[in-house]
């Protein structure tokens, strides 16, 4: 049999794992470079390669080259080629060009002077002009054209390999066959597996190539008749029935043998339903569900996570989309803790926050950028060490916020409010501020630290009067992650002198809330059982709920945000059980900035808000200004939930409450 040259391409970055691919197929590997594979084989090999390559882009057949570097003299020296050799004169024509991004080689011009030189020599022949067809071409050639050589050939795949002709439809920023191929060979896919998870999964193309590889499904089977080499003179018609018929076999032995489960879900509504049209094939085995992230199924030693999380413009260390990876490996833990684990990412960092004992990593093209893949096993979670104010407490005020560690009804607390520092209790960690310039840190700290047996990083520190940069500790809370800013001095993120309030409202358990100035949306964090409508008029509080709400697993949709002038965006809600407003502390000239002052405004929006509540519901305000007092038109009742330890808020942090049928 002859022996023929190929160029096999792919995304960059699969190089290697496609070589290995391809000598399993029967080609020997001559060369690897960057985006393709050179091997060399028989005519049979190269049609298995573009039958059963999952990771390549399209296999290549040189037929001529020379060397040229005057883009003019390319439509003669195609004009010179004896292509009435290998195709015939009536057969449709494309040609795709490939010049490595030189300006003098223009891709699309020089694929037309190749295309006028192929019709100008089979019409000189015959009188006969080809037709050119783009998309289904019966003749699809290529040229490549760098540093100074040119190849021209038959593309044996007819098109890209990545279209397997199983999609109906796509999602947004879908990943590439090849490259999800690609995620499932690195892990071993399927190898001992029993299980496969994708819990972020879009339109479905992770779990389809996966039972596409466990069912022994021959990728290019169903764009069998697509392929570039049907209407050559050389092809081996024979071979190729013989490489269909034993492909169409082996799908029937493997779908009827299949033994794993496929679990996939997405918070997109119509993400899921592109993936039903596209996963119909799978049933019974795929379980689909519309669920965020937050709601992880569970898993043993036998099972893969894999995943494509969605990512955009604000992947910064601490933007919502790096917050999600985050929250996968937080999650993965929890549900998952002996799992395999396999996610792509934009880079490096993501995946390290995944925390995954680390068996392999790739870096690949995806979208032309360059993309990290990372495999590896799922570590069991460690309990979080909470601090305890077990140690020696000589001074009175040590004595004070031990004894205030041990009358707290939780796990945030503030233990203390003197005349120099404040200290909050967030669990793990430990909050000072300093509420004037004269505070000593390094006479302060060390016994502090000592009562509490913490390490320097549990300790946050913060000054009042001095713009600091934002200090981000993510720290667990009754099975939720929060993000809380500890260089704040006025509130971290947690609303820690509204927990009374807060409480008050989980204690209630109402199935609608409305909370205005709902800060970083940690109140609707908290109401997982409620819809909880928030609106902020300060836009960076947005950005932080939203990561916030990542790092819970949660995704963007989940999140009742109303944008923009509440009094539109509420026109057509109502029947709300408790409505909340909350704004925060500030001086009158900034209220005055800002369009508007409570002492002002408070009756209007009282009046606007009453009409939004359902009979028996509750408007409560939380103003933190001193000698405010609610419009006396109105039965308000004043309530102390002012947590024990604000000794500085005490008379000015006040709220009150108004029940609905009495404001009616």
């Amino acid at each position: 049999m002859d022996i023929y040259d190929y160029s096999v391409s792919c995304s960059e970055g699969l190089e290697h794992w496609l070589a290995e691919e391809l000598q399993e197929l029967g080609l020997h590997v001559e060369e690897c470079g960057r985006g393709y594979v050179r091997v060399a084989g028989e005519l049979s090999a190269a049609y298995r390669a573009v039958l059963w390559s999952r990771l390549a882009s399209r296999v290549l057949m040189p037929f001529y080259r020379c060397s040229m570097h005057d883009l003019g003299q390319l439509t003669a020296w195609v004009a010179s080629l004896p292509w009435e050799q290998h195709f015939a004169s009536t057969a449709t024509l494309s040609v795709r060009a490939s010049t490595g991004g030189q300006k003098e080689w223009p891709a699309q011009l020089a694929a037309l002077r190749c295309k006028d030189g192929y019709v100008d020599r089979m019409r000189d022949l015959t009188g006969a002009r080809p037709s050119v067809d783009a998309d289904a071409a019966q003749v699809p050639l290529f040229l490549h054209a760098e540093g100074g050589e040119v190849v021209v050939g038959l593309d044996l795949s007819g098109g890209s390999l990545h279209r397997r002709g199983w999609r109906t439809q796509v999602g947004a920023a879908p990943l590439k066959e090849t490259l999800a191929a690609a995620m499932l060979r690195m892990s071993g896919w399927p190898g001992s597996y029993t299980t496969l998870i994708d819990p972020l999964c879009g339109s479905g193309t992770l779990l389809l190539e996966a039972w596409m590889m466990a069912a022994d499904i021959a990728p290019g089977l169903r764009r069998h008749e697509r392929v570039g080499f049907l209407h050559w003179n050389y092809h081996e018609e024979q071979v190729w029935q013989d490489l269909l018929r034993d492909a169409e076999e082996r799908a029937e032995r493997g779908r009827a043998q299949i033994r794993q489960s496929f679990f996939g879900q997405d918070a997109d509504s119509l993400a899921l339903h592109i993936a039903h049209s596209n996963l119909r094939d799978l049933s019974p085995h795929l379980q689909l569900r519309q669920r965020s992230l937050h709601d992880l199924p569970s898993g043993d030693a036998n099972t893969l996570i894999i995943t494509n999380p969605p990512y955009g413009e604000r992947l910064s260390s601490d933007g919502p989309a790096r917050a999600l990876y985050q929250a996968l490996g937080r999650l993965a833990r929890q549900q998952a803790p002996a799992a395999a684990m396999t996610v792509i990412a934009p880079d490096a960092e993501s995946l390290d926050v995944l925390a995954l004992d680390h068996l392999q990593s790739g870096r690949v093209s995806h979208g032309g950028t360059m993309r990290y893949v990372r495999h590896g096993r799922i570590r069991e979670a460690k309990p979080v060490s909470l601090l305890q104010a077990d140690g020696a407490a000589s001074d009175p005020w040590l004595q004070d916020i031990a004894h205030a560690w041990r009358q707290r009804s939780g796990d945030v607390a503030c233990l203390y409010d003197g005349d120099d520092v404040r200290v909050e209790y967030y669990g793990s960690l430990l909050k000072v501020i300093a509420l004037h310039d004269r505070v000593d840190w390094p006479t302060l700290l060390p016994p502090l630290r000592r009562l509490f047996s913490a390490r320097k990083e549990q300790v946050r520190l913060a000054r009042v009067g001095r713009s600091e940069s934002p200090d981000w500790q993510d720290v667990e809370i009754d099975g939720m992650v929060y993000r809380l800013d500890m260089g704040r001095t006025d509130d971290s993120g947690w609303h820690l002198p509204w927990q009374g309030l807060y409480a008050r409202m989980q204690e209630s358990r109402p199935a609608r809330v409305l909370h205005l100035f709902a800060g970083n949306a940690s109140l609707a964090l908290r109401m997982p059982q409620a819809q909880v409508w928030c609106w902020d008029r300060r836009t960076s509080m947005h950005d932080w709920a939203l990561t916030q709400w990542a790092l819970n697993g949660y995704a963007e949709a989940d999140l009742a945000w109303l944008q923009g002038d509440p009094w539109v965006a509420l026109a057509e809600q109502s029947g709300f059980d408790r409505i909340l407003v909350t704004p925060p502390h500030s001086h009158h000239a900034e209220q005055q900035r800002q369009g508007f002052r409570w002492r002002e405004q408070h009756a209007v929006w009282t009046r606007h808000l009453r009409h939004l509540l359902r009979p028996e519901g509750e408007l409560w305000w939380a103003i933190d200004e001193k000698g405010f007092q609610p419009d006396p038109q109105e039965s308000w009742q004043e309530y102390d939930l002012l947590p024990a330890g604000f000794r500085h808020l005490r008379g000015r942090l006040r709220f009150f409450c108004v029940q609905a049928e009495v404001a009616r």
